[in-house]
């Protein structure tokens, strides 16, 4: 009898264990199919931006890895996520695929999220359906996701760095190859590892590796920092090339240290939503920023308390932030999927910060702010995560009732009228583009006065980079020339004419312009569509 009740407590762990496995696999599983779910209605009712599509475009208009790589020569992006987008190419042309592809990533990150990282239910579910995981990076089919779900799997593999360490390796080497902050974040992931490995002194149970295998693993990564750097690098004429002098200018890095108060908490401007670039994600007026950089200042404050008793990972997160500021520096991107990766690098730091034993602090000081620390970690998260959920909802919901972008509205209205067989000239060439994807053809743009499908971001190739009216009528003229009768112009903005908006005129004596169509009702701003049926007609007398 002794002997089987002393067997029977042995199991009883293991069997509690596996329970709370399979309830946790089973609370996952239901949160990620909700965020599926969630996710087929919001992508079925977004229309894709220019951003979007532009990645469709580079990588539907490659036909070899190699013309893939020279199509990306000026998008700034290393090539990963045109790679994924090039192989489901072979499959379908239709942009749908990308979507689809991106939500299943992006539900993917959602599982492991839900099953592996060590927050409460409620910040789970914060989290899950805030701003950043549904809308920003889900809705919205751009490589963050990709991004997200590398750097789980990367956090979930590091509990035991000695059993994964090539597939970690792995991992870092496709995270840097996602983006310029996957290629931060994956630095940081391997100093952090390099350091636990060399330099600490409280190492982690089952760390110890190898020498051999860390040389075989840091070889394949530091071969994909190298592609990944060879990529990003702007090349001469690029439109996102910075003018070195100006970095580190106080202004305007006062500029964005502001947004990392707008990354934690985003406050859509009511006054001007339903527009999405412009509210609550964009828009800094200089009046605000004194007040929002004090903001940040007790953010950075706030979060880094949470660390402070984990003093290795608190130096992770602030090079994070160091370098996420440094990268925006460089090309001024304010955006908030940008600047959100702030935020991004304090749930990633949060979740790692299970792994790492909190350090033990003579000092009464250093045990007062390690205590503080920890206890509005939790409080603060959910507040923070609180906000982000209504922030998403509000653009989710006008993303459901408003189109995106009037870029598919456009597109159906030409085809349905069977005029997508005639040649189509647009401008500007950046918000007119993604018809091209759309109606499956090539525009002539009047900035590169050459015909084309995605931008190619040189400003040698587009010497017309805000053309007037009269470069735009011209190219009309010299595309219809004599073989064509008809030809649609689409632009971004309406021409005035002496009488007010030119719906109807002449813009040559044998040109005729007629305003057929305009999708005036778009939640980025600039991609409204006014689409004008050009008709040759005998000349006036």
């Amino acid at each position: 009898m002794s002997a089987k009740k002393k067997t029977s407590s042995k199991t009883e762990p293991a069997i509690e264990t596996e329970v709370k496995k399979d309830f946790s696999s089973i609370i996952a599983l239901s949160i990620s199919g909700v965020f599926f779910l969630l996710g087929i209605f919001g992508i079925a009712h977004h229309e894709m931006w220019r951003d979007e599509l532009q990645s469709w475009m580079v990588a539907t208009d490659a036909h070899s890895l190699l013309q893939l790589y020279k199509n990306c020569v000026y998008e700034g992006h290393p090539l990963l996520w045109y790679t994924l987008l090039f192989i489901i190419n072979i499959f379908t042309n239709s942009p749908f695929s990308m979507q689809l592809l991106n939500l299943l990533i992006g539900t993917s990150f959602v599982y492991l999220f839900a099953k592996h990282a060590k927050f409460n239910l409620l910040q789970t579910l914060l989290f899950v359906f805030g701003y950043y995981t549904l809308f920003e990076y889900t809705l919205i089919a751009r490589p963050y996701n990709l991004e997200l779900l590398l750097m789980a799997v990367f956090i979930i593999l590091y509990k035991h760095p000695q059993k994964y360490i090539l597939t970690i390796f792995t991992i870092l080497f496709l995270l840097a190859n996602t983006s310029a902050f996957g290629l931060l974040f994956s630095i940081c992931f391997a100093a952090l590892f390099y350091f636990e490995q060399f330099i600490s002194k409280n190492k982690r149970a089952d760390s110890t590796i190898p020498v051999k295998k860390i040389v075989s693993g840091s070889v394949l990564f530091f071969v994909g920092i190298i592609f990944s750097i060879i990529q990003i690098k702007p090349e001469q004429g690029n439109l996102v090339s910075t003018d070195i002098s100006s970095l580190f200018d106080i202004d305007k890095l006062a500029t964005i240290f502001s947004r990392i108060y707008n990354a934690f908490f985003i406050l859509p401007d009511l006054s001007l939503l339903p527009h999405w670039n412009f509210s609550g994600t964009m828009r800094l007026d200089s009046q605000n920023i004194p007040l929002y950089f004090i903001f940040s200042v007790i953010i950075l404050i706030l979060t880094s308390l949470t660390f402070y008793r984990k003093p290795i990972l608190l130096v992770f997160y602030l090079l994070l932030t160091i370098g996420i500021i440094a990268i925006c520096d460089l090309t001024f991107l304010l955006s908030i999927r940008y600047v959100g990766r702030v935020f991004i690098a304090f749930i990633i730091t949060t979740w790692l910060a299970n792994y790492f034993p909190s350090n033990q602090f003579n000092n009464p000081v250093n045990n007062l702010l390690a205590n503080t620390g920890k206890k509005i970690q939790p409080l603060f998260i959910s507040i923070v995560l609180l906000f982000q959920l209504i922030a998403g909802a509000m653009y989710f919901y006008n993303d459901y009732k408003l189109p995106f972008s009037g870029s598919t509205e456009t597109a159906d209205f030409i085809k349905q009228q069977k005029l997508d067989t005639l040649p189509v000239i647009g401008s500007q060439d950046y918000a007119v583009s993604p018809l091209s994807s759309l109606l499956y053809k090539k525009i002539f743009y009047p900035e590169s006065q050459s015909y084309g499908s995605f931008i190619i971001w040189d400003n040698h190739l587009r010497k017309h980079q805000n053309p007037d009216f009269d470069i735009v009528f011209s190219s009309v003229d010299s595309v219809m020339g004599k073989q064509h009768k008809q030809a649609i112009l689409i632009l971004n903005a309406l021409p005035s004419g002496p009488e007010g908006k030119l719906e109807h005129a002449f813009i040559t004596p044998t040109i005729k312009l007629d305003l057929i169509h305009q999708s005036e009702n778009s939640m980025v701003a600039d991609e409204y569509y006014y689409v004008y049926l050009a008709t040759k007609v005998n000349a006036l007398n």
